[in-house]
């Protein structure tokens, strides 16, 4: 591997966290843990239109559709983990997704320059060549993917306190949405509250922002405040001026 060598830990870090859920419960194996329709409730909510907007900023319908698509393979199997071995480089893999690479490359470099990034890539060269992509990972996916083979590991391993098969899929379905997953060791009745928490009427009620469309918000309300101070100080200024200029009036006259 080339110019990233974090990814390749980042990787072998996944698969000891998943070996150690995998040792809690003996003798399954990750595709108990990770199944493909236990990795549905994960992808499904992560690739949706309004998560895709108002979470990752992705506003086009055709960045989308790439998005999904590298969602879906980046989780394909139970070991996947968020990671992705690309073989043929950008062209190759554009031809894969149906994308021109040039687009898919000034994507992955858009995305991979947020904060936090939407996705890491790992490079390789051989011999004189110049370097391809080699491997590709969404950070997110992979805190999700891993959460989610430790909150079943606590469950089929009858740990105590461990989350109910219902608030698994919940947990997935309200937060995926909205960035991180909770810790893994999650109470019950902890997860009991947070769900409570999210569904609860006034919640419901209330305007929710998340990724983008909050850091906007954010934005825009620091320029506000910006442009009220700016006013302000300028009311001040002219008022300053006003009360020199009488008092220098009163001064005149006084003299005179």
């Amino acid at each position: 591997m080339g110019t990233n060598f974090t990814i390749q830990i980042d990787q072998a870090d996944a698969h000891r966290c998943l070996n150690r859920a995998l040792n809690l419960v003996g003798n399954l194996t990750a595709g108990d843990l990770l199944g493909a329709n236990t990795r549905a409730h994960i992808i499904r909510p992560m690739t949706e239109p309004e998560t895709a907007k108002t979470l990752f900023g992705l506003r086009q319908s055709s960045t989308h559709r790439l998005w999904r698509a590298l969602v879906k393979r980046c989780a394909d199997s139970p070991r996947a983990l968020g990671f992705l071995r690309v073989d043929g480089g950008l062209r190759g893999f554009g031809e894969e997704l149906g994308c021109d690479h040039t687009t898919l490359s000034r994507n992955l470099k858009t995305w991979e320059t947020r904060h936090p990034p939407l996705v890491v890539t790992g490079y390789q060269q051989r011999s004189r060549a110049p370097e391809s992509l080699a491997l590709i990972q969404i950070p997110l996916l992979t805190e999700w993917l891993l959460w989610t083979a430790e909150v079943w590991a606590r469950c089929f391993s009858q740990q105590p306190d461990n989350l109910s098969n219902t608030n698994i899929v919940d947990i997935q379905r309200i937060l995926v949405p909205r960035g991180m997953p909770p810790s893994s060791d999650i109470t019950r009745q902890d997860a009991v509250k947070l769900l409570d928490s999210a569904n609860s009427p006034d919640q419901s009620h209330k305007e929710v922002l998340v990724g983008v469309d909050l850091v906007n918000r954010q934005r825009l309300e620091e320029r506000i405040q910006q442009l009220r101070e700016k006013r302000h100080a300028k009311f001040r200024k002219i008022r300053r001026t006003g009360y020199e200029q009488r008092e220098a009036r009163r001064h005149a006259t006084a003299a005179a």
